[in-house]
């Protein structure tokens, strides 16, 4: 029975060999760069020399259905980086000719090379014939095995790995908001720049001298993405950090935004052929035309998903997602398959990533010893389960790096550096003037005993919680360190007898839990019935006057649906919980001085409620923008609250059971000195309104790379 006829592996054609099974393209016997996509048409051409391989055979090879791809444009891309390779020209070719409208004809002389066939064995003959057996293919293989050996050391070592070359700034105002992705059109970066009581929509060139707001129609709005081929924005419009944004599309730069079909969104982005959009809400990923009809839900997920990336080639998205314990984790999805987290090596916490252009490299951020850093993982060509790479950390500093956007470049990340400062003020309501408070300690959320004579702050280097005494002049003394490094504690509350401190902090399974520790230091003790708090966050706790239970802001975490927030009353001595009648929607509840009243905030933060203890019943005593924590004076006359969005970031009092509203401070001048938030945080013992001036937020830097 004949052999079957072997298929051929190699072909060669002028200069150049090209070696299917080795997987590259040889020029005079010296290995060339070619890339996956021009290696595979090359393939497909070569090997059917002469006859027309048509575009859709090319697609159906590359690119099969499902993939995010923009066509036209990703075949026109790879077959000019295959020209370039073989130094063809489309108008005078010699290797591959352009058939207009319908595809590709490759016109050289191709030489397929055959593997040998196995010869049929002949007679030995005679024995006085017989001669000595030749040694030359046993040395030639002896002498090629170092080469092979050689060549398996270089393809199975690990190549040497990626670091930062250097680092520089791209905005120095330091107001910069680092909880957004920014966007690029090639040539500028778009961010966000927190002012007063909005946020401005910035781009760069470059350096922070080239910084300047765009104009847009609207007090707040967020630049998603720049369309493929640069001539249409997808803007986020809102009034408030955090809740969804209108969408809308704009002609760049400078057209009038057309509304998105009434969605709302968390973020947008273009598909790479720029026909659809993909955008997240309501804990899902969705697709829409550009003009925002025709929705369709791709993905249902635990929790609306941030930072989402398209690979190169538009076969997979990766977004951050947080699981089920709340930690930060990197997602992966690629059409009919199930999301499911990236397969990272180790357990830090990480998110906010994308790939190089190239995608040879994923760029993130991870979580390691309290500090944010970018990492990189070299991702394999080929799917070898022997071949894996470990993340490499590419910076180590003492603020937080976050997020890594690479843009339309490839050798180059841009990323926020935190450089948080902020400081305590005390505002004297006679003179207006403003006096620091424990200059120097990196003091945040200040809470004093009624008597001045003690203070609990957080810390801002270390988000660790402090105590100190004080002195009738305002001398510190006894300063001590009530909690460990790690998460942060916040909101600290003296109880009434001076004895305990209060605060919310993150617990071991990620969920914020409130805790009480004695004043002099020791083991922080859980507040609440921890059966109670399954899947459920407990934060911003505060006293009773008699010191007997507190209340605590509840936000209950059910997969795959909104946060639902409550109040409960916690006894301190058995931890017996009990929900406050009627307070669903609400969260940051104060008491009264004489224990006859809450006053909480609507968890959309534009509502202030009263609850009366002996009606059980709610009053509605104030609205606004973006309300702060409110604060009863030391005899409960009045309630004290901020609009943090209000023009100047107004601060009011409220009086008692008329709930007449009253200007207190308003402070525009401040803002326009460079003081970029003036936050109220309660009231000093002597009634003096307690700010917190924030100086600097985090700014862009970018680093380029070495990326081997």
């Amino acid at each position: 029975m004949p052999a079957p006829a072997p298929h051929p592996t190699r072909w060669r054609f002028g200069p150049f060999e090209l070696d299917l099974e080795g997987r590259e393209l040889l020029e005079n016997g010296n290995p060339v760069h070619i890339a996956e996509q021009p290696l595979r048409i090359l393939a497909l051409l070569v090997a059917h020399p002469g006859h027309l391989v048509t575009r859709q055979q090319l697609r159906a090879e590359l690119w099969p259905d499902g993939t995010f791809v923009d066509f036209e444009t990703s075949l026109n891309s790879a077959m000019r980086r295959l020209r370039r390779v073989l130094g063809d020209d489309n108008a005078q070719p010699r290797y591959i000719a352009t058939v207009p409208g319908h595809g590709y004809r490759f016109i050289a002389p191709v030489e397929s090379v055959l593997p040998l066939a196995p010869l049929a064995p002949a007679p030995p003959p005679p024995a006085l014939a017989l001669r000595p057996r030749s040694r030359r293919p046993a040395l030639a293989v002896l002498a090629l095995l170092p080469l092979a050996a050689l060549l398996a050391w270089a393809a199975l070592r690990p190549p040497p790995p990626p670091r930062v070359l250097r680092i520089r700034a791209l905005t120095n105002s330091g107001a910069i908001d680092y909880m957004v992705e920014p966007a690029t059109d090639g040539t500028r970066l778009f961010y966000l720049q927190r002012a007063g009581d909005h946020w401005d929509l910035m781009q760069t060139a470059g350096t922070g001298a080239t910084a300047e707001v765009v104009p847009t129609p609207f007090p707040s709005a967020q630049l998603f993405d720049v369309s493929p081929d640069g001539s249409q924005w997808l803007l986020g419009s809102f009034q408030q950090r955090g809740e969804p944004m209108a969408l809308w599309r704009q002609r760049a730069p400078g057209g009038a935004p057309i509304r998105l079909d009434s969605l709302f969104v968390g973020e947008a982005h273009w598909y790479p052929d720029g026909r659809h959009i993909l955008y997240t809400a309501n804990a899902a990923l969705w697709r829409a035309r550009p003009d925002g009809s025709s929705p369709l839900k791709l993905l249902a997920l635990p929790s609306t998903p941030g930072w989402v990336a398209f690979s190169p080639g538009g076969r997979r998205l990766r977004f951050s997602l947080n699981d089920p314990s709340g930690t930060p984790t990197l997602w992966q999805w690629r059409l009919g398959s199930a999301a499911a987290p990236v397969p990272v090596a180790g357990s830090l916490p990480r998110c906010c990533g994308q790939w190089t252009r190239d995608g040879r490299y994923f760029l993130f951020s991870a979580l390691s010893d309290g500090t944010w850093n970018l990492w990189a993982q070299r991702q394999p060509s080929w799917p070898l389960p022997w071949r894996h790479f470990a993340p490499v950390q590419l910076t180590v500093g003492p603020h937080s790096i976050w997020g890594a956007f690479v843009g339309r470049s490839n050798r180059h990340v841009v990323f926020y550096q935190n450089d948080w400062r902020e400081d305590a003020q005390r505002l004297d309501l006679a003179s207006h003037q403003f006096t620091p408070l424990l200059p120097g300690r990196d003091a945040f959320q200040l809470n004093y005993t009624r008597d001045g004579r003690h203070v609990a702050y957080m810390d801002t280097r270390t988000a660790t919680l402090w105590a100190a005494d004080l002195s009738p002049s305002a001398a510190v003394s006894n300063l001590r360190e009530l909690t460990l490094p790690g998460p942060s504690a916040a909101f600290p509350r003296w109880s009434p007898d001076r004895r305990w401190i209060a605060y919310g902090s993150q617990a071991v399974d990620q969920h914020t839990r409130s805790y009480v520790v004695s004043a002099q230091g020791g083991a922080p003790r859980l507040l609440g019935d921890p059966a109670a708090l399954r899947d459920t966050d407990a934060s911003t706790p505060d006293w009773s006057p008699d010191g007997s239970q507190l209340v605590v802001a509840l936000a209950r975490q059910t997969p795959g649906q909104p946060e639902r927030d409550s109040l409960a009353l916690v006894q301190f001595a058995t931890g017996r919980m009990a929900p406050v009648p009627g307070s669903d929607g609400l969260s940051t509840a104060r008491w009264s001085p004489d224990g006859k009243s809450l006053a909480a905030l609507r968890n959309d933060q534009r509502r202030l409620e009263v609850y009366d203890f002996a009606t059980r019943r709610w009053q509605v005593v104030a609205s606004g923008a973006a309300l702060s924590i409110p604060e009863w004076s030391r005899h409960g006359r009045f309630l004290y609250y901020q609009d943090l969005l209000a023009k100047g970031e107004p601060l009011f009092r409220l009086q008692r059971r008329s709930w007449r509203r009253q200007l207190v401070a308003d402070f525009s001048a401040q803002l326009r000195g460079g003081i970029h938030r003036c936050g109220f945080f309660g009231l000093l013992p002597d009634g003096s309104p307690l700010l917190s001036f924030n100086r600097a937020y985090a700014n862009l830097r970018r680093a380029a790379l070495d990326l081997p």
